[in-house]
């Protein structure tokens, strides 16, 4: 996880609900905070297939994605230049 993501603290609705994500992270070999980012991440998934997230939103996420490749590349040229160098 890079630094500057977000961390979140989740409380699920119910005991029962808690109760079954304690027994499905031990059923799957996971924590529980594993297994609740996986659902995250499914959830958001979907969310985005429903077209449930707003454009604008994902607009902002692709100009976030687009920033983080340029650096990315930046960086990698700058490593390679470097190997170069020193052989």
């Amino acid at each position: 996880m890079a630094a500057n993501d977000p961390r979140i603290s989740v409380t699920p609705a119910s005991e029962a609900q808690g109760y079954l994500l304690k027994l499905w992270a031990q059923f799957t070999g996971r924590t529980v905070s594993g297994l609740a980012g996986h659902l995250l991440e499914t959830a958001i998934t979907q969310a985005i297939r429903q077209g449930d997230v707003p454009s604008e939103v994902l607009n902002g996420m692709g100009d976030y994605i687009g920033a983080r490749a340029e650096f990315m590349a930046e960086d990698h040229q700058e490593f390679i230049a470097g190997v170069k160098k020193h052989g």
